[in-house]
């Protein structure tokens, strides 16, 4: 994430801050999700849950990027 947010930094500073805020509450998601998951790894609904937060996370790397090529 570090190596994203400063990418970003050196590309579009002024973006930093609305990546660096996308990327805090998908990451506080993705702890919640694995929190249940940990708790109840037989949720197949939690499991898909995780799985889409991490397809999220990769997106949000991949819009940054593109946007700030």
């Amino acid at each position: 994430d570090q190596q994203f947010l400063s990418e970003v930094s050196q590309r579009a500073p002024s973006m930093r801050a609305t990546y660096e805020d996308q990327l805090r509450s998908v990451n506080a998601y993705i702890r919640v999700a694995q929190a249940y998951l940990d708790q109840n790894p037989n949720d197949e609904d939690a499991r898909q849950h995780l799985m889409e937060a991490y397809q999220q996370k990769a997106l949000l790397y991949q819009l940054a990027l593109d946007h700030i090529q």
